[in-house]
């Protein structure tokens, strides 16, 4: 009788993934000063520990923007590593093997991100990224010899390789931060050299850490979300997705791209991205197979003791900070209509903006420019749910609602303008609205190819937007000559606005730099000024104002379109009053309410 063949040496391994944790270590909102349960990195921490437990063999990874996004996050930057970044910290208790660089890593300037990487234990790896001079220690790739035990209990050398891209806008959206030293290579051509490194190094596993997105429809630029193409092209035998903060798979859904294992993990610790896959040894190679990515959801319940105690001084400096009072307002001040009728908080970061940058340009060429200020709503709903308003109430303004209405690091820009190009921008601006038909109800409004912070709207001005036209551009930020566009009756102070005529346009350093790519935004002339962040700025406008009085100065509107009716979704908060136009319907599954407007 033959003997048994013996069995083949398999290794399980269970990849765990956070992507987009933006600096959510307590289940707390600090723009709203409320507990949010599901949450949060301590929170996560115990599902994290028994999907451990539950697998012999476990990595843990993350994909990046884990630096910036709170209050929190503000508030350990500006200690300029004193002590240890409570984010890292967190992340080494948690034991990561290794973690991606996410765009936002760079919100803070090169200096800042050089000591995180300093101080993490774990390597902070991106392919695509180089400094121009060689400076900045870049870390492609990274081969992790790991021991590793089979279904008998034995322990076999497994060398993990690992790699990690972002979005080579970067380069675009930092410009200022990266001050032209950081190079942006193609996302899919550097994870192939990448992987193709660790693979001639020995791997007998790449993970590929893809701080990118899926594309969800025609917007989504190879640029910035290319996760199916590095699920098909890279090589890697697993891809971690983020970025857009979009969770795949869907609850039932198959995590896998191309059969190659994917997951998209959400953001703010919402949920953990889990990945199981053998590796079966066979002439002398270990052979991946792999089963579908799935994700786990927070479960919103106890925190972690141990990291709930080490990020507890963090929290009760932000918290201390954030609570500052600075000044008074009169009225409410939130962004539940900021897309249908001119808003307050807009008007609030205009009104800033405008008199920070008039001091500023006293006694230059452009003293007596006239000041024009394009400002986009960022809280509106979206995929942030029906909490994700700014919704400011009557009494003192603090620290917190500054940061709520500034949620990014920006910085104030300026640039030369003329009135053609202040139409250009608005019809950009003016993208983010479905083409209408006439006479038809229930419309939806907004064109699910864009989003809220693409809605610039410019102080001093007044227009009105035809949904009926055709849009110029087209989400690449494309233009397209042989449309008529959509804004009409643009005047300045009154007077229709002269194409030749010339102005100082306040925005942000990401619209300089080429975010949601405005034109004239990276190529006109640039107005220089000292660097001085947008919420220090609304900061400064606003402490010690009693009253504050804000009245925008942005006047625009739809165009009369008889017998058409759009549809639109806002907080469940909103005063129906505030928007007297529009007619409540109520709440939908998702815990938006819809509303009806006529136009």
């Amino acid at each position: 009788m033959m003997p048994n063949p013996k069995p083949q040496t398999t290794v399980c391994v269970r990849i765990l993934a956070t992507s987009d944790l933006h600096c959510a270590l307590l289940p707390w909102d600090y723009f709203t000063d409320r507990q949010l349960d599901g949450q949060g990195l301590v929170q996560l921490a115990p599902l994290i520990r028994q999907l451990r437990e539950e697998a012999s063999n476990t990595m843990l990874f993350d994909n990046g923007d884990l630096l910036q996004g709170n209050p929190l996050a503000d508030t350990a930057a500006s200690a300029g590593f004193s002590g240890d970044h409570p984010m890292l910290a967190a992340m080494q208790a948690l034991e990561y093997d290794a973690v991606a660089l996410g765009n936002h890593e760079f919100d803070y300037g090169l200096e800042f991100l050089e000591k995180a990487i300093r101080q993490a234990d774990f390597p902070m790896l991106c392919a695509n990224l180089t400094s121009s001079d060689g400076s900045f220690p870049f870390t492609p790739e990274v081969l992790l010899p790991r021991r590793l035990k089979d279904q008998d209990g034995e322990n076999h050398e497994i060398r993990i390789g690992v790699t990690a891209v972002l979005p080579r806008l970067v380069e675009h959206w930092n410009a200022e931060a990266l001050d032209d030293k950081i190079l942006a290579l193609p996302m899919v051509s550097a994870a192939q050299a990448a992987v193709s490194r660790l693979r001639r190094a020995g791997a007998d596993l790449v993970v590929l850490l893809g701080h990118t997105g899926l594309a969800m429809n025609r917007s989504d630029l190879a640029d910035e979300h290319a996760a199916e193409a590095l699920a098909l092209r890279s090589g890697a035998d697993v891809v971690i997705s983020g970025h857009s903060h979009r969770k795949f798979p869907e609850p039932g859904g198959q995590g896998t791209i191309s059969g190659v294992p994917l997951v998209n993990p959400g953001a703010f610790g919402s949920h953990i991205g889990v990945i199981d896959l053998k590796l079966i040894k066979a002439a002398a190679r270990w052979q991946v197979a792999a089963e579908p990515g799935v994700l786990v959801p927070n479960p919103g319940q106890d925190a972690d003791p141990v990291l709930e105690n080490l990020v507890a001084p963090a929290h009760q400096a932000t918290q201390d900070l954030v609570n500052e009072p600075l000044g008074r307002v009169n009225h409410p001040v939130h962004s539940h209509f900021a897309m249908i009728q001119p808003d307050m908080v807009t008007a609030l970061v205009q009104a800033a903006q405008t008199d920070w940058m008039r001091r500023q340009l006293r006694g230059s060429r452009w003293e007596d420019w006239p000041i024009l200020c394009a400002a986009a709503p960022y809280k509106v709903g979206g995929l942030g749910g029906p909490d994700n308003y700014t919704d400011l109430p009557v009494g003192w303004l603090t620290m917190r609602h500054v940061s709520d209405i500034c949620p990014f690091p920006d910085t104030a820009a300026a640039i030369e303008v003329t009135g053609a190009d202040i139409r250009a921008w608005l019809e950009k601006s003016a993208s983010v609205f479905r083409r209408f038909a006439p006479l038809r109800t229930d419309q939806p409004l907004f064109n699910p190819d864009w989003a809220s912070y693409l809605f610039d709207v410019i102080s001093d001005l007044s227009w009105e937007i035809d949904l009926t036209g055709l849009t110029h551009f087209q989400p690449d930020g494309g233009l397209d000559h042989g449309c008529s566009g959509r804004i009409r009756n643009l005047c300045y102070r009154g007077a229709p606005l002269q194409e030749s005529a010339r102005f100082v346009l306040a925005t942000t350093s990401y619209r300089v730099g080429g975010g949601g790519q405005f034109p004239v935004a990276s190529r006109a002339r640039r107005v220089p000024l000292p660097r001085r962040a947008l919420r220090d700025i609304v900061a400064d406008y606003v402490r010690g104002r009693d009253p504050l009085d804000i009245c925008p100065s942005a006047h625009w509107r739809f165009s009369d379109l008889s017998g058409a009716r759009a549809t639109f979704l806002t907080s469940p908060t909103a005063d129906p009053k505030e928007c007297p136009a529009a007619e409540r319907e109520g709440v939908i599954p998702s815990g938006f309410v819809s509303y009806r407007l006529p136009l």
